[in-house]
């Protein structure tokens, strides 16, 4: 029986920022070693953002 995981992270893109310094939030799932990444159409201020967490 094979197990397959899904990984669901959420990354923003600094290198991609607004006028106003915020930045889009993507959501970045793999499976199978396949990996989709698409925006959530979020913004969020990237000092506020601690990917550690």
């Amino acid at each position: 029986m094979n197990i397959h995981k899904i990984k669901i992270l959420f990354v923003i893109s600094t290198s991609r920022k607004r006028i106003d310094g915020q930045s889009i939030l993507y959501c970045r799932i793999t499976y199978m070693k396949l990996r989709k990444q698409f925006s959530t159409g979020l913004l969020i201020n990237p000092s506020y953002w601690n990917s550690k967490k």
